[in-house]
């Protein structure tokens, strides 16, 4: 469950310009929403996976989402649409960027049998940074091998600062796991990625974190 964002040149944009939709919460009452969503939705049996993700069972968690959060291929297809894949042969990664407007995406597709506009690699380090910001969206966390996999062999530790880790997790914000150490950890990690758990461990957010409550 996300809040809505007005952006601008949006249709919801045009109609916020000319009073047509009722007032946006400001910042203090949309935190209010966010931790009363967060209070119906335990109340109601869901667990609360990631900052906006919601799910009963594990069987309902989104699997699509977490290929975001945890680095995997997807494609991107239709105008405006946004993909990262790996080069079977040369194992380089890369994002690929749609053509945004429909008809320039449909004739683009007629020319070159996909509307593709942009191609760029992207490097092991954009690719730590991706890992440890979409993980810490998530009660999973950022598992060490899943890392090291895909940033050519580099250690999570190398991008984190030591001193203010260990701070996050003398203070009950984070967990410096070795291995599985949560019992409760398939309620919110999907059974085909927790192995990623059994080699080195990783760190993964608490109760205590600001975006996360559970």
């Amino acid at each position: 469950m996300y809040q809505l964002t007005v952006e601008r040149s949006s249709p919801l944009h045009k109609q916020y310009l000319k009073g047509l939709l009722p007032i946006i919460p400001d910042g203090d009452i949309a935190a209010e929403m966010y931790e009363e969503t967060i209070r119906i939705s335990q109340e109601s049996g869901y667990t609360h996976y990631e900052v906006s993700s919601y799910a009963k069972n594990q069987k309902a968690m989104s699997r699509h989402n977490f290929s975001y959060w945890q680095g995997m291929d997807y494609l991107g297809i239709g105008p405006g649409a946004h993909g990262r894949l790996t080069d079977a042969v040369s194992n380089e990664r890369v994002r690929t960027f749609g053509e945004f407007h429909p008809d320039k995406y449909m004739s683009l597709c007629e020319k070159e049998g996909e509307g593709i506009r942009k191609i760029t690699p992207i490097s092991f380090h954009d690719m730590a940074e991706e890992l440890i910001m979409f993980g810490l969206r998530t009660r999973m966390g950022i598992p060490r091998s899943r890392f090291k996999e895909l940033t050519d062999g580099e250690s999570l530790d190398k991008f984190l600062d030591k001193e203010q880790l260990n701070m996050f997790v003398e203070n009950g914000f984070l967990v410096d796991e070795q291995g599985i150490v949560d019992d409760k950890i398939e309620t919110y990690v999907p059974r085909e990625l927790l192995s990623q758990w059994t080699h080195g461990g990783g760190i993964r957010p608490t109760k205590n974190f600001p975006s996360l409550k559970f």
